[in-house]
């Protein structure tokens, strides 16, 4: 070798052994050749795979489009695979051994002789290095320089070995950092699609492949659906398709779900699965592997990892895929876990919002931690939504009284009982409470439901079997009294013709007749009492009716006591019973006038406001008179209870009936020696809508 070429020989060799990084070695071995041998047209080098079996294209110049990254080859094929085969220095005519490069690629690139050397270091194939010159430029053989060429070779083989000794050792620091980062993202909690999808970005992010794919076996186990993919030509793959276990069988994926067993393909033209190879072909895809994804000794899915350029797999990067579709495993049944739990919290937060019964949970302190909407309504009505702050057993008492005794009561859980609820511009509900003490914490739950309406129907039932019960007796008291009553006023009458009879039997006779008159009145109301009149019901203005009554009332009445009005405005006709109407207004305002001092005055008050079955009209008759007494007031309604000398006891209880019979309510309120106020109740609805029902 001339001193010339020891020279460059002993530069390169320096600069190979500084050099440990692969791609800079191999980018300064293609330079040194191309200095040294000018008229190289195109050079590439290929190396070995782990597995022995195939090589990748790792670098090259001045090669067409066509053969850039042009898929990895089996020993044997191809010219570089040809070098390998035979582990020795091969030059080759090209325009005369036409079977190994196409005659359009010699024409289009000028090729006519290709030199291939094969990098070999102790005795180990470590890849093989190709030169293509044209017809001008001279081989390393024709210009004296084949030793140097061999020589730079073998000193390259050398290097490149231990650059992909440092490469295997970097690489399999990744695969610890991306295993790392494959576990943190399957340890995750979220949706099966959420933790593949992330685990899918490792794939391509850390571990440096071009695309990934996760697919999962359906319910019935008749096939593999694509779940998640990731990478920029996953849309190509078409992966989101379900594939058969049966007509699929033959497709990779298939075959490793099936087996059990990674599938590698270093080289696609091994695929058998012509359809799911040509679909791969036309992605760029160059090398991939499925790798089946095993929970409980049965595969439940297929991980599928792709290289869109020429990179070997070897048995560490299988070994790492491997425990990755493990960690994949475990992801996916604690996704399932997560969605399962996640379910249940969303149905029992459903179930909890939307349940008809007031629903409360409580700490230790009884402050409310969560409550629904049927307690909202309890607490602030139909329209309102406030947050209750406080107490809950606030709820349950006035002005504080025995807040502690509810508090005990309320910690004593499991607990069963009806109380008074107190909210705050609310009217006063009954509601029936169960107390439950959750299990594994402090808390309690608490249900209610309201009763108010309950009660009030079971009230308005008692007091209407107790009014009919009355009625009948009182029917029978009246027929037998009305008759002897006839006989009695006749003989009063015909004796007070008689022309023997004193002064003093006359006046007798009268008080008779005044008796008998006073007597007929009581039958009378014991006859409507006991028989009411059903209502006939018509469409009517009650601020109209209410100031003719006010007119009527004024005229009749002689006693100096002023009746003012407040009507409400916008108030809408309702159906009632006009006469019945104005007979229960009329009694409730001459009671007023009779409980009034002279001078004083009395309030007729209208407005419209919603009730327990809806919106009502609301008509006060309030009084500034001597008031009414606590105990006097709870007996007011019942049937001949009269605080009037004369009086028959059944005027309000008259009233009462009629406004039951028209669905309403009648009350009264009253502070000894400030006056009364009674209160009729009437439902807002018209002719049609009670004859439509």
């Amino acid at each position: 070798m001339k001193a010339q070429h020891l020279q460059i020989l002993s530069d390169a060799t320096r600069q190979f052994l500084h050099t440990l990084v692969l791609e800079p070695l191999v980018c300064s071995a293609m330079d040194i050749f191309e200095t040294h041998i000018p008229s190289i047209n195109a050079l590439e080098i290929h190396l070995l795979g782990a597995n022995g079996k195939a090589m990748y294209q790792k670098a090259h110049r001045g090669m067409p489009k066509a053969m850039h990254g042009s898929g990895t080859l089996t020993l044997g094929e191809g010219l570089p695979g040809r070098v390998a085969q035979e582990k020795r220095v091969t030059f080759m005519n090209l325009l005369q051994d036409r079977d190994t490069i196409s005659k359009t690629l010699l024409e289009k690139t000028g090729w006519t002789d290709y030199a291939g050397y094969p990098l070999v270091f102790n005795d180990q194939l470590i890849g093989v290095l190709s030169l293509y010159f044209k017809q001008d430029g001279e081989t390393p053989q024709e210009g004296g320089i084949e030793a140097l060429a061999v020589a730079l070779c073998d000193n390259l083989a050398a290097a490149l070995h231990n650059s992909l000794q440092h490469e295997h050792a970097a690489a399999r620091a990744r695969r610890f950092i991306a295993l790392s980062r494959a576990i943190t993202a399957t340890r995750q909690l979220g949706t099966q699609d959420e933790v593949l999808e992330d685990l899918a970005k490792v794939l391509v992010q850390s571990f440096g492949f071009d695309l990934a794919w996760i697919g999962l076996i359906d319910g019935d186990r008749q096939g593999l659906v694509g779940r998640v993919g990731y990478g920029q030509k996953i849309k190509k793959l078409n992966m989101s398709r379900r594939l058969s276990m049966r007509a699929d069988k033959g497709h990779p994926a298939i075959q490793a779900v099936l087996q059990q067993k990674a599938k590698i393909y270093p080289v696609i033209n091994d695929l058998e699965h012509a359809q799911f190879q040509g679909l791969i072909t036309d992605a760029g895809i160059q090398s991939f592997g499925y790798l089946p994804i095993i929970s409980d000794d049965h595969a439940i899915g297929a991980l599928g990892v792709f290289y869109m350029d020429d990179q070997p797999f070897d048995d560490e990067d299988v070994k790492t895929l491997t425990s990755v579709a493990e960690q994949a495993a475990v992801a996916i049944e604690n996704a399932l876990l997560y969605e399962r739990i996640r379910r249940s919290e969303e149905n029992y937060r459903t179930l909890f919002q939307t349940a008809g019964t007031g629903l409360v949970i409580l700490d230790e302190h009884l402050t409310i931690k969560r409550a629904n909407q049927a307690f909202e309504r309890l607490l602030c009505g139909e329209s309102q939504s406030q947050v209750f702050e406080g107490a809950f057993q606030s709820l349950l008492c006035q002005d504080g009284d025995n807040e502690a005794d509810w508090g005990r009561r309320l910690k004593a859980a499991p607990q069963s009982f009806e109380a008074s609820f107190y909210a705050q511009n609310q009217p006063v509900r009954q509601v029936h409470f169960n107390t439950t003490r959750l299990p594994s914490t402090g808390e309690i739950l608490v249900s209610m439901i309201d009763m108010t309406r309950e009660r009030e129907l079971e009230r308005r039932l008692f007091r209407s079997e107790e009014l009919a019960s009355i009625g009948e007796l009182s029917a029978g008291i009246a027929h037998e009294i009305r008759n002897p009553l006839v006989a009695i006023t006749t003989s009063a009458a015909l004796l007070k013709d008689e022309p023997e009879l004193s002064d003093e039997g006359q006046e007798l006779i009268d008080v008779i007749k005044d008796e008998s008159d006073h007597l007929a009145v009581i039958v009378d109301d014991f006859l409507r009492f006991a028989r009411p009149r059903k209502p006939r019901l018509r469409d009517e203005n009650v601020n109209k009716l209410m100031d003719e009554l006010i007119r009527r009332t004024g005229e009749i009445s002689d006693k100096a006591v002023t009746l003012d009005s407040a009507f409400g405005e916008g108030l809408p006709m309702i159906a009632i019973d006009r006469h019945q109407i104005q007979q229960v207004m009329t009694n409730l305002l001459l009671n007023g006038i009779d409980a009034s001092n002279v001078g004083t005055r009395i309030e007729i008050r209208t407005a419209q406001e919603i009730g327990l079955d809806g919106p009502r009209i609301r008509i006060d008759v309030a009084d500034e008179g001597e008031g009414i007494s606590a105990d006097e007031i709870t007996k007011i309604f019942q049937p001949f209870f009269s605080t009037k000398e004369r009086g028959t006891g059944l005027g309000l209880a008259i009233c009462r009936r009629i406004i039951d019979g028209h669905e309403g309510e009648i009350t009264v309120e009253s502070v000894p020696g400030e006056g009364a106020c009674f209160s009729v109740f009437l439902p807002v609805r018209c002719e049609h809508q009670i004859q439509t029902n």
